[in-house]
Formats: structure tokens, C-alpha cells, sequence
């Protein structure tokens, strides 16, 4: 899977896909590969920010997307774990649970390494590991870059005179419903997490569509009595990897209006329609 990490070492946040799970839960541990400026090694990180309290829980990792694993990825379980668990112990460390583990078999080849990350090294890039990557719908734009932000502002002229036609929301989630003996519901989690397609109508080109993958947040607006309905200028930026849209222009501090509509998501991909 492809999620966001914070770096607590540089206070910043990056992608990276995951190359292994380690428990799951309050204990679960996952293996990134930090990005060129920040190393380029492969640590283990906790899923949840145990530094802090409150809720919601803060998260050091952001599910963005599902990814399929190969049949290079194996899974180990208690009794499985007990060699590494000693690893860990000769290094003056005791694990918090380490009863589950999914993990590239790279890395459990190498159980010396995988150690040494459970107790917070950091390890060189020496592997080769494939990660199944989805290929991209040619059909679409991606926002990945100012450069692609630029260049969605410049074909939308900043959304000048747009209005929304509509805007829907899905999930990821479904569910199956038996009906034989008495019901039962099995929910379906699809590898598109959380989405939320909007469309513009507007004055200088075709509709426009946008989706946003992956939505953390959503404000909703309608406009106000006496006021017009299109949009004047529209706002769109990246900030610690994640997109934001807003329907109104926001200044430099990127302080979202209450009274705009705006949206916060890891991922957006957007075409002109007809």
C-alpha cells in the first residue's frame, strides 16, 4: 500500500509504499523506504503516534492507497516469530506483542536487519524489491506537482466563473447481504478509499471533473441568498502531501474560510468532460 509518513527526525512528512507489517492494531509497525533527501533507507515505523494523546489517535502513517502484494510477501505468526524475537532481545530490546508479521520475503531473509529496524536502525537501499504499482488511467490528469496544479489552473483559468453541478461521495465500502437462513452483511473494502467526485460547469470550456482520493476532510458551502453561484477564483495547493481545494481564493497563510467549500485529500486526478 502507498501511504504518507511523518519523520519525526525532520519534522516532515513523505510517501513511500510499505515493504512490511509488523502486529497490527495499537502495536502495528510498518517498513517504508524514506525518500533520496532524507536518506534513502528503509526504517520501521509505529503506525500510531504513541508520543501523544487525545483522539482521534494521531497517525505517523496515512493510508493513500491499496496496493496488491506479489507472491514475494509471506506471512509469519507467534511461534514463527520466536528466532527474530530473540534478535531483538540479544539487542537489549523487548518487543511490545510481535505475534503477526507480513512482510517481503527480502526482509525475512535477512532476519538480522529486520531486527535491527524493530529496534529503530535505519537500513541502506541494497535491495531490489518490486512494488506492483496500478498503472494511470490515460483517461485522467494527476496532481502530483505544483507543475500539475499549475497546469490545471491555467487549463480552468483558476475556476473563474465555474459552478458545481454536482458533488458525490463514496466510501470504498459495500457490503453482501445472505438471505438464506437469516441475514448476514459482509462488508467490502475497494482499493479506492474514500472518494469524492465533483463536477463543474463553466463558461470557458468543457465541464470539468475532479477526484479526490482518499478525503480527510470536506467543508460544504452553498452560496448565499443574493449572491451569485459561480466561483470568482478557486485556490488549490500541496501541503505536507496533501492536496487542498478550495472555492475561494486563500492568500499565502492558506487559511481555509469556514464559508467556502473546500476539500483535503492525499490524491486528486481530474478531465475535461463532455
Amino acid at each position: 500500500m502507498l501511504v504518507r509518513v511523518y519523520d519525526n527526525e525532520s519534522k516532515s512528512y513523505f510517501k513511500s509504499y510499505v515493504y512490511g507489517i509488523i502486529d497490527i492494531g495499537w502495536f502495528e509497525k510498518v517498513i517504508v523506504l524514506t525518500p533520496t533527501h532524507l536518506g534513502n533507507f528503509f526504517k520501521m515505523v509505529d503506525y500510531v503516534d504513541k508520543t501523544v494523546s487525545g483522539y482521534p489517535q494521531k497517525m505517523n502513517v496515512n493510508m493513500i492507497s491499496l496496493v496488491n502484494h506479489d507472491d514475494k510477501w509471506i506471512k509469519k505468526e507467534k511461534e514463527e516469530l520466536l528466532p527474530l524475537r530473540k534478535l531483538i532481545e540479544e539487542k537489549g530490546f523487548t518487543p511490545e506483542k510481535l505475534e503477526y508479521c507480513f512482510i517481503n520475503q527480502q526482509f525475512w531473509d535477512n532476519p538480522k536487519e529486520l531486527a535491527a529496524m524493530y529496534c529503530g536502525e535505519k537500513i541502506p537501499n541494497i535491495y531490489n524489491i518490486d512494488i506492483e504499482i496500478p498503472e494511470k488511467d490515460k483517461e485522467w490528469n494527476y496532481i502530483e506537482s505544483q507543475n500539475d496544479i499549475d497546469e490545471l489552473m491555467k487549463k480552468s483559468y483558476g475556476f473563474h466563473d465555474t459552478t458545481i453541478s454536482s458533488i458525490n461521495f463514496q466510501s470504498g465500502i459495500s457490503q453482501t447481504i445472505n438471505k438464506n437462513e437469516k441475514i448476514s452483511r459482509t462488508f467490502i473494502y475497494s482499493d479506492e478509499l474514500k472518494q469524492i467526485y465533483i463536477t463543474f460547469f463553466t463558461l470557458w470550456s468543457d465541464s470539468i471533473e475532479l477526484v479526490f482520493g482518499s478525503v480527510i476532510d470536506m467543508n460544504l458551502r452553498t452560496s448565499f441568498d443574493l449572491y451569485f453561484k459561480e466561483i470568482f477564483s478557486a485556490s488549490l495547493f500541496i501541503k505536507n502531501e496533501i492536496i487542498y481545494f478550495c472555492t475561494d481564493y486563500v492568500g499565502e497563510e492558506k487559511m481555509l474560510p469556514n464559508d467556502s467549500t473546500w476539500i483535503s485529500a492525499f490524491t486528486l486526478k481530474w478531465r475535461f468532460i463532455k
